[in-house]
């Protein structure tokens, strides 16, 4: 059962004036137009009017006065027939037309929205990508200082241990020196125990000679003088040596005791040297 509309006298005027102004304005008069300018409506009520408004316009076709009363009313009746055949046409046509352009368009804002749903969610994973990048980026920016002060402080140990091995170097030469020196005053000192065992050979040969002299006769008393005072003479000599002795002896101790020394302060060098290349080690290695 179609379901019949009532028009109100004002309604039907409002949609007749707007229709009037669109024509007057040299626009096209459609439903759509007319609802757009009256700033809303319904299609229901809008269209029976418009094709009031047409059938109310519809040509009128003279009939020549030598034509019978009946055939001119059947041709007029056709006429009005047909007319109204035609805007009926039209009328579906029109409706058909703005049926699939509401379709297409209700299509259409249904695309919209799902792109705008889309464009919100790839917004969304844009700055969440972009906060992502941020957070890297400052990741990255803080890898970078700390390989950098990593590299500071490499380059400071590795100057460290440059020194220490300087150290090292120098305190190998110091001790070969020390070594030298020992060795030198080692001879020296042999040579001089050498010397007063040859002299002490010589004193008690000496006193030997001097025994055997003084059993002699008095003629020899002047040789046995000469030989007291070589006696005298030598064993002078022989304390000389005697201190000597003492002295490369009291040296001897010193250069000893500085030797140990020098392989103590060259042991503890090395074991503070290998501490700082485990540490090195360990940091490169880190």
């Amino acid at each position: 059962m179609t379901k019949i509309f009532t028009i109100s006298d004002e309604r039907r005027r409002a949609i007749n004036e707007a229709a009037d102004a669109l024509e007057a304005d040299g626009q096209k008069v459609t439903i759509k137009s007319v609802i757009s300018f009256m700033g809303g409506g319904s299609f229901e009520y809008v269209s029976p009017v418009l094709r009031d408004r047409r059938n109310a316009r519809k040509p009128k076709f003279p009939i020549p006065a030598e034509v019978p009363t009946q055939i001119a009313e059947a041709i007029e009746s056709a006429g009005s027939l047909m007319w109204g055949a035609a805007a009926k046409i039209a009328e579906d046509r029109i409706q058909q037309a703005q049926a699939d352009a509401d379709a297409r368009r209700e299509e259409s804002d249904q695309q919209l929205s799902e792109l705008e749903s889309q464009y919100t969610e790839l917004t969304h994973e844009c700055e969440e990508l972009k906060a992502v990048r941020s957070d890297l980026d400052k990741r990255l920016s803080d890898a970078s200082n700390a390989i950098a002060e990593k590299d500071q402080a490499l380059l400071a140990k590795e100057g460290e241990l440059a020194e220490t091995k300087e150290r090292l170097a120098s305190t190998d030469n110091e001790l070969k020196d020390l070594r030298r020196k020992y060795e030198s005053l080692t001879e020296r000192f042999e040579q001089a125990k050498a010397d007063v065992e040859e002299n002490q050979l010589v004193i008690s040969e000496l006193k030997e000679s001097l025994a055997g002299a003084e059993k002699q006769s008095s003629s020899q008393q002047e040789t046995i003088k000469g030989l007291q005072e070589n006696i005298t003479e030598l064993q002078g000599e022989l304390k000389s040596r005697n201190e000597k002795i003492n002295r490369l002896e009291s040296d001897k101790e010193s250069l000893v005791s500085n030797l140990e020394d020098s392989k103590s302060e060259l042991t503890r060098q090395k074991a503070e040297a290998g501490g700082s290349i485990n540490k090195l080690n360990t940091r490169v290695a880190g």
